[in-house]
């Protein structure tokens, strides 16, 4: 498993339920704090397993979330999944379904979690469905949460959107996402 694979977690959980989960897992803190202007982290280090821990609140997307890097790491991530209340597309998309604060805040969550991963149909059908939203507000975060992505496939969504969705502002960052979207792929194509 290659570069950091990044799990949010239910609203439950937060710093002290994962201070709580080291501390009865035998997790070592290796390091803790923010440095000028850099989301709050803490990195774990289990003392059975290489791999980093990281808890990190980012401010940017209003998201405290879980990245899970090393040689262990897919270990340590199924570990994760089966002992602690993580997201997953579904519980999203059923959080997103409460009105437009759940569904941005659902969208910027599925963003955070979708970074470095392959394409999945469902994230792509939630993008889609709040691309199509009627509030300028919800289609901007959806917006915010594809322009971390890099999957191919949300290029015809975006340069749909750029070209016609109602609103002036939804439009131009629909178009400066779908640059940054080619700009990323075009990167990961280029031989090295």
């Amino acid at each position: 498993m290659a570069g950091l694979t990044r799990l949010v977690p239910q609203e439950s959980l937060g710093r002290e339920g994962i201070e709580l989960h080291a501390s009865r897992n035998g997790w070592t803190l290796v390091d803790a704090g923010a440095q000028d202007g850099e989301p709050f982290e803490q990195i774990w280090v289990p003392a059975d397993l290489e791999a980093g821990i990281h808890w990190v609140e980012d401010d940017l997307f209003k998201v405290s979330y879980l990245a899970v890097e090393g040689p262990d790491a897919e270990r340590m991530v199924a570990s994760l999944r089966a002992e602690l209340p993580l997201h997953t597309v579904t519980s999203l998309t059923e959080a997103g379904s409460q009105g437009s604060d759940a569904l941005m805040k659902a969208l910027r969550m599925l963003g955070i979690q979708c970074v470095g991963q392959p394409f999945d149909a469902d994230s792509l059908a939630l993008l889609r469905r709040a691309l199509a939203d009627p509030e300028p507000m919800v289609r901007r975060t959806a917006l915010l949460a594809a322009s971390i992505m890099d999957w191919p496939e949300l290029e015809v969504l975006l340069e749909h959107v750029s070209l016609h969705d109602d609103d002036a502002l939804v439009r131009d960052e629909a178009a400066e996402t779908l640059d940054i979207l080619r700009a990323r792929l075009e990167q990961v194509t280029l031989p090295r």
